[in-house]
């Protein structure tokens, strides 16, 4: 999945956290803590993304997920000593650097290795005990950290349920239904905290279903969740019905992802943006929110 990175320099908290919630729902649902990293760093454009399981301050870092842009970090295991990731965790606190991150750390050679500039980076707790972190790092200079912080706040609880599945912390009956528990666990705060809408577009069928919020957005009672092409056509202003039409029949022919604006013809302004499941040929998933 693509994401417009054109608006990323001002991208909110909010728009961030829908961003890695639309690629959750198109995501196969294998492995959450994979698909987390991966769109994290698409959300943010981060050049890197991992998660790190810590035993202690003296033992080499693991890698359990990772993300990286340049695609040369298949397999990460990295010392903790005189890293951004050993004040996040001695500390038990987020640590932050907008930039010069190099000249901090001048001792870690990976962030030169990879030219890495700034780092976003958030504990993770079984409990009291830290087991871990969450860290974001970008090849230049980045602005207004916290919104990255708050996104990794947000889907804290199921990344450190992931690393407890990876660990065998779980019953024999726990299998991919958890993963994708955790997955919709991290969509639904989307939807609750920021009223991101949702839908199923059936391919076949010609339909959409909805939730709650989507139908709120499009004007339509919260009852009907199940609507056909045309009276989702009626919720679109006239002057933006072709666009909205097009990006769906573009999908469908290329796949490619882009953000439509358009009006409803109550006179709302929202954003549309929608994907494919690998290996889901016959449903579209989609995304609103207020533009």
């Amino acid at each position: 999945m693509s994401i417009n990175y054109a608006r990323l320099p001002h991208a909110t908290a909010e728009t961030i956290v829908q961003e890695i919630a639309m690629e959750l729902i198109a995501s196969p649902g294998a492995r959450f803590l994979d698909d987390f990293v991966l769109a994290a760093g698409h959300a943010m454009n981060a050049d890197m993304v991992l998660i790190s399981r810590i035993v202690s301050a003296d033992d080499p870092v693991q890698a359990y997920a990772l993300y990286d842009r340049s695609e040369r970090a298949t397999h990460y295991e990295y010392p903790l000593q005189k890293t951004p990731c050993e004040q996040v965790f001695r500390n038990h606190a987020p640590y932050l650097v907008t930039e010069e991150l190099q000249s901090r750390f001048p001792a870690d050679r990976d962030l030169a290795t990879f030219d890495l500039h700034s780092y976003v980076g958030m504990p993770l707790f079984r409990g009291s005990q830290c087991i871990g972190l969450i860290a974001a790092m970008w090849a230049t200079p980045i602005e207004r950290p916290e919104r990255f912080l708050y996104a990794f706040q947000v889907g804290e609880s199921k990344l450190v349920w992931g690393m407890n599945q990876l660990e065998g912390l779980r019953t024999e009956t726990d299998s991919l239904n958890q993963q994708l528990d955790a997955q919709r666990a991290f969509v639904e705060i989307a939807e609750s905290r920021f009223g991101l809408g949702t839908f199923v577009y059936d391919r076949f069928k010609h339909t959409l279903t909805l939730n709650d919020n989507a139908a709120k957005l499009l004007g339509l009672p919260p009852a009907q969740v199940r609507i056909d092409e045309a009276q989702f056509a009626a919720t679109v202003s006239e002057l933006d019905r072709s666009a909205v039409s097009s990006e769906l029949e573009r999908h469908n022919q290329d796949q490619s992802e882009n953000i439509v604006h358009f009006q409803t013809v109550l006179g709302q302004r929202l954003s549309l943006q929608i994907a494919s499941q690998s290996g889901c040929s016959d449903r579209i998933f989609g995304c609103l929110w207020l533009a």
